[in-house]
């Protein structure tokens, strides 16, 4: 979800390492499909690195009172308006995530580091595994490559497509 969020954390924390930034972001670029990240090992060590990475980011953030607050607060609005718990605890999760990142797509510096990554050659980047079961993690990341980020963040935008 917030995964402009983990690169900038990669890159300010770790240097300059596409495949490490990949990695960071690897997490959140697959949640919408059936890919999962398996075991550290299976992974060149940057990647490793990044995902691991990702991982302890995402346990700081989500236990910052700021977060817990504003993700309940989300929460609580949401199942106001008529939304079930469970829904509503996933949107203002996401919510919450997505905003983060829109904090940082203007930024030169993340847009140029999220170019970069995504165009690490895949040799650099994917898992060790018989041949063509990289190909998925190989056809994920084209995809985000493709599809570039927004040259904004847009507020309302963004809640219609979490809603």
């Amino acid at each position: 979800m917030n995964f402009l969020a983990h690169l900038e954390v990669a890159r300010r924390c770790w240097g300059d390492d596409s495949a490490l930034w990949l990695g960071a972001m690897l997490p959140d670029l697959i949640s919408v499909t059936a890919l999962r990240i398996g075991p550290l090992e299976q992974w060149p060590a940057p990647v490793a690195t990044g995902i691991a990475c990702h991982r302890r980011a995402d346990e700081a953030f989500h236990a910052l009172p700021r977060f817990v607050q504003g993700t309940a607060g989300i929460r609580e609005d949401l199942m106001a308006g008529g939304w079930p718990r469970g829904p509503a605890r996933a949107a203002a999760h996401v919510s919450w995530e997505l905003l983060l990142d829109g904090t940082l797509v203007d930024t030169a510096g993340t847009r140029h580091a999220y170019a970069t990554a995504l165009a690490t050659p895949a040799a650099r980047w994917t898992p060790a595994s018989p041949d063509g079961e990289a190909d998925p993690w190989v056809d994920v990341v084209r995809r985000y490559r493709e599809h570039g980020l927004p040259p904004t963040f847009d507020v309302a935008t963004t809640a219609q497509r979490v809603v």
